[in-house]
C-alpha cells in the first residue's frame, strides 16, 4: 500500500459503500476530507510530483516553455465581458471609444486577484467589475467611477458572491445575481442593488429562479425581468413583469434542451431546440413562455446549429455554427431581413472570453449603437476586436493580435464509432509539415455540457506543441454541441460513454492512417474533459503514451458531495438514484483502476480552491493508480495552490509543467521519460 500515505498518518481502508443497488469499495475515501493530515500529505505529494517533472522535462526546459507561453495566454484584449486580467490594489480604469475596451491600469502579474467581467452603466459614469480572488470563481463586485478610477463609497462595501449584473436604463441601479452567503450557498437569487438609496435587496422570486450560475437580463425600458441559467444548460427560469410584479416561469419540459435570447421591445425572442435538433428562433409574448405553441418561429431549423441571438436596436445578431465554423448574421425582429455580417477569411468568431470553447447563453457580440463590435481569431493570430458597421458593409480590426504563429493547416477528417456514428475531428499542424506524416500527436477533446468547440482558433497554450512540430487533433465526441443539440443529449447521462468511445475511434483511426504512434500519442482534457482522460487511461490504456487529466472528475459515485450537485445531475446523472448509480460505476474512473496493468504515464492536476471540481477527485484517482499500476513512479499528481478550476490553465508555469510533461513522454522536447529516473 501506498507509504507516503501511512508516513502522514492516513490509513487506507476497506471502506465499503453502496449507492442504489451499486456496491462498491472506497478505500481512499479518507482523502476527500480537508483534515490537516490531508493537506500535508496533498503538499507534501505536490511537491513531489513537482520534482519528477523537473527531472523528466529539465528545469531549463520549462523555463522556456513557461516564457513561450506566456506570449500566447492572455491574449484577449481587456473590455466588456471580454477576458481574465490580473489586477492590483489600483483598479483605475480607462475608457478607449474607438475599440470599446477598457483597460486596467496597475496589473500586477503576481497578484492573487482575476478580472472575470466588466459592465459599463448606460451613462458611462459607472463601470462595474467582477474580481476574483485565487481563483476562487466568489465573485466579488466593485463598482468604480471611469472618470478617476477610485472605489465608489457606498455603505455596503464591495458586494460578495455575485455571479452576473445588468444596469437599468437610467444607472440608478443595478439588477444581480447573488448568492446568499459568501462562500456557503451556492445557489443564486436575485438582488436588487439602488444606489440612490444604497440598498441591496433580494427580488421576490419563486423557489423555481435560482441557479448555481444564472445570468439576468433586462428589457429596454426597465420592466421586463428575466432570469436565465448559464452556458451549460441555458434556458430561461422565469421572466418577471415588474409593473405588475407578476412571475411567468418558463416551460418545464426544458431537460436536454435550450432556450434562451433577448428581448425585444415586450417580446422574447431565443434559440430553443425545442423541436429542433439544430436549433430555430422562435419569438413570445412573456406570459406564453410555459406554452410552446403559443410561440412563433422566426428562423426555422437548418443544416447550420443556431447557437445565440442578442437585441440590436430594433434588429437582432445571431450567432451559428456552420459545419463547425462559427458565423454571424443580422435580422428584422419578425424574422425577415436577414443578413450576414462580413468576417474576414480565416477568422472564426470566438467566445467573448477567447476560449476556443464557444458558450450558448452569451452570442460573442457587443452591440454598440448602430457599429457591431465582437471578438475573432485566427489559428495562426490570437483574439482581436473586430467592428461591423453596416452603413458601409465593412468589417475592420480595431486591435492587433498579441500572438502570431507560422501559417497553421486545419484539416476535418472523420471517425467511425464502434456503433456507426461517424466522428468528425480536427487536426492543427504547421503548414510546412507534410500532412500523413506520423507526428507526435495531441488529442484532446471536451464532450460534455452542451459545449461548441472551435479549432478555427488561436491554440492557446498548444502553441509549443505545434512550433515544436506536433500535431494537435480536437475530438467532436458525443457530448458536444458543435454540430446539433441532439449530439450533446447523446453523449449525457446513460449515453455518457458514446463520449469516450468517440474519442477512442479518433485515436484509433489516427494510428490506422498512419498519421500518429501509439507511442506518441499523447491525450489531454480539463474539467469534463478531464473525466474523459481519466476514463480514457482506465478503459483503454494501451492506447496513449502519456495522459494529462486536468481538474478531472474521477469518483462518479460520491459526486453529490461537489458543490454544484444540481449543475452535474442534469450532464451525469445521480448516484443516490438505483439506475442511475449502474452507469455511472460503470465508468466511474476511480473505481475501474485495476491492479497490474501498465497505465501510461499520466500527470493529475488540480486546484485547492477549485469550486467546481474538488481536488479530492485528483487525490483518490492518484491514490488508486499508484497502488495499483504496473508502473507508478511515472503517475503524477499537482495540487496547486491558491488556484481554482480556470486558474491551472491560465498560468504559464503550471500549463508548462503538464505540457512538458507530454511532450518528454512523446519525444517532442526535453528529454524523453527513459533518459532520467523519475522516481
Amino acid at each position: 500500500m501506498n507509504s507516503s500515505l501511512e508516513a502522514f498518518g492516513l490509513a487506507v481502508t476497506g471502506c465499503a459503500d453502496q449507492c442504489g443497488a451499486v456496491r462498491f469499495n472506497d478505500p481512499y475515501r479518507m482523502l476527500e476530507d480537508e483534515t490537516v493530515p490531508v493537506r500535508r500529505w496533498q503538499h507534501h505529494q505536490s511537491d513531489s510530483g513537482r520534482d519528477k517533472v523537473h527531472a523528466l522535462v529539465g528545469t531549463d526546459r520549462l523555463a522556456e516553455l513557461t516564457a513561450e507561453l506566456r506570449r500566447h495566454l492572455d491574449t484577449v484584449p481587456s473590455g466588456p465581458h471580454l477576458g481574465r486580467h490580473r489586477v492590483g490594489a489600483d483598479r483605475r480604469t480607462v475608457l478607449d471609444r474607438d475599440t470599446l475596451c477598457w483597460s486596467v491600469t496597475a496589473v500586477s502579474d503576481d497578484g492573487d486577484e482575476e478580472i472575470d467581467w466588466l459592465v459599463p452603466s448606460p451613462d458611462g459614469a459607472l463601470l462595474a467589475i467582477g474580481v476574483t480572488a485565487q481563483g476562487d470563481e466568489q465573485t466579488t463586485l466593485h463598482l468604480v467611477p471611469t472618470a478617476d478610477g477610485r472605489q465608489y463609497s457606498w455603505q455596503h462595501g464591495p458586494i460578495r458572491n455575485v455571479g452576473s449584473l445588468v444596469w437599468v436604463p437610467d444607472s440608478s441601479g443595478a439588477f444581480l445575481t447573488k448568492g446568499l452567503g459568501d462562500h456557503e450557498k451556492p445557489l443564486k437569487r436575485l438582488h436588487h442593488l439602488d444606489l440612490t438609496s444604497g440598498s441591496l435587496t433580494m427580488v421576490p422570486a419563486p423557489e423555481a429562479v435560482a441557479s448555481a450560475r444564472m445570468f439576468v437580463q433586462l428589457s429596454a425600458d426597465g420592466r421586463l425581468l428575466a432570469a436565465a441559467s448559464t452556458a451549460m444548460h441555458p434556458r430561461v427560469l422565469g421572466i418577471l413583469d415588474r409593473a405588475s410584479h407578476t412571475w411567468y416561469l418558463g416551460p418545464d419540459n426544458l431537460d436536454g434542451h435550450v432556450l434562451h435570447g433577448d428581448f425585444v421591445g415586450s417580446r422574447y425572442a431565443a434559440v430553443t431546440s425545442l423541436d429542433a435538433p439544430t436549433g430555430r428562433i422562435v419569438s413570445l409574448e412573456v406570459s406564453d413562455i410555459a406554452t410552446p405553441a403559443r410561440w412563433r418561429e422566426l428562423v426555422p431549423a437548418s443544416t447550420s446549429v443556431l447557437r445565440a441571438l442578442r437585441a440590436w436596436g430594433d434588429r437582432l445578431v445571431v450567432s451559428e455554427l456552420r459545419e463547425g465554423r462559427p458565423a454571424l448574421f443580422t435580422m428584422d425582429a419578425d424574422g425577415a431581413g436577414r443578413r450576414p455580417v462580413p468576417v474576414p477569411a480565416g477568422v472564426a468568431v470566438c467566445a467573448l472570453d477567447g476560449s476556443p470553447i464557444l458558450p450558448a447563453a452569451d452570442p460573442p457580440v457587443l452591440p454598440d449603437g448602430r457599429a457591431l463590435v465582437f471578438t475573432g481569431s485566427e489559428p495562426s493570430g490570437s483574439v482581436r476586436v473586430w467592428r461591423f458597421d453596416p452603413g458601409t458593409g465593412t468589417t475592420r480590426a480595431l486591435t492587433e493580435s498579441r500572438s502570431t504563429l507560422p501559417p497553421l493547416a486545419v484539416e476535418r477528417h472523420a471517425a467511425r464509432a464502434e456503433d456507426g456514428h461517424v466522428v468528425r475531428y480536427d487536426t492543427i499542424r504547421l503548414a510546412t509539415l507534410p500532412p500523413d506524416a506520423p507526428l507526435p500527436h495531441l488529442l484532446t477533446g471536451y464532450g460534455g455540457f452542451n459545449q461548441a468547440s472551435l479549432t478555427g482558433t488561436h491554440p492557446g497554450p498548444y502553441a509549443p506543441w505545434l512550433l515544436a512540430g506536433g500535431a494537435l487533433t480536437f475530438a467532436h465526441a458525443r457530448g458536444d454541441a458543435t454540430f446539433g443539440y441532439h449530439l450533446w443529449r447523446d453523449g449525457r447521462r446513460a449515453h455518457k460513454q458514446h463520449t469516450f468511445n468517440d474519442v477512442y475511434a479518433v485515436a484509433d483511426h489516427l494510428i490506422a492512417t498512419g498519421r500518429a504512434d501509439p507511442r506518441r500519442l499523447a491525450l489531454a482534457g480539463a474539467s469534463n474533459g478531464g473525466l474523459l482522460v481519466a476514463v480514457a487511461i482506465t478503459q483503454r490504456p494501451d492506447l496513449f503514451a502519456a495522459a494529462a487529466a486536468l481538474v478531472p472528475i474521477t469518483d462518479m459515485n460520491r459526486l453529490y458531495r461537489e458543490r454544484f450537485p444540481e449543475t452535474f445531475r442534469p450532464e451525469y446523472g445521480d448516484p443516490r438514484v438505483e439506475a442511475e448509480a449502474a452507469w455511472l460505476r460503470r465508468y466511474s474512473p476511480y473505481h475501474n483502476v485495476r491492479s497490474g496493468v501498465d497505465y501510461p504515464p499520466t500527470i493529475i492536476v488540480g486546484g485547492d480552491r477549485d469550486m467546481r471540481i474538488h481536488a479530492w477527485h485528483a487525490r483518490k484517482l492518484w491514490a488508486a493508480l499508484v497502488d495499483n499500476a504496473a508502473r507508478p513512479e511515472h503517475i503524477v499528481l499537482r495540487v496547486h495552490e491558491r488556484a481554482g478550476h480556470l486558474t491551472t490553465g491560465r498560468d504559464a508555469a503550471r500549463v508548462a509543467e503538464w505540457l512538458g510533461f507530454l511532450m518528454a513522454h512523446t519525444g517532442l522536447g526535453g528529454r524523453r521519460s527513459g533518459d532520467v529516473d523519475p522516481g
